[in-house]
């Protein structure tokens, strides 16, 4: 199983769907410290970390 939103991949169902739960939910929004925006995971706050 691939995750659509990144690399990760796994030989199991429920390992992928915990992964996008945890990584790419919708409801686990993350805030930038420095202007506030909101952004939904970890590759995103990353690239936008990259704009300060």
């Amino acid at each position: 199983y691939q995750c659509k939103h990144c690399t990760f991949s796994t030989n199991f169902h429920s390992v992928i769907e915990q992964h996008i739960s945890t990584n790419h939910s919708q409801d686990r929004e993350l805030m930038c410290p420095y202007c506030k925006v909101k952004l939904v995971d970890n590759d995103h706050i990353m690239s936008h970390y990259n704009t300060h």
